[in-house]
């Protein structure tokens, strides 16, 4: 069972999430997303 506490806490949690997801829509910017490359031994075995 989950104590009022943390039940606020994640509801605070949730509420700056949605803020945040409202943000990136309206914005179109995604500052998490990042593009990755593949690791150099990665390259090399698909390279052979």
């Amino acid at each position: 069972m989950m104590g009022e506490e943390a039940k606020l806490a994640g509801q605070r949690e949730y509420r700056r999430n949605l803020q945040t997801l409202a943000e990136c829509l309206n914005n179109d910017e995604w500052p998490a997303i990042k593009t990755l490359s593949l690791p150099r031994w990665a390259k090399e075995n698909a390279n052979a």
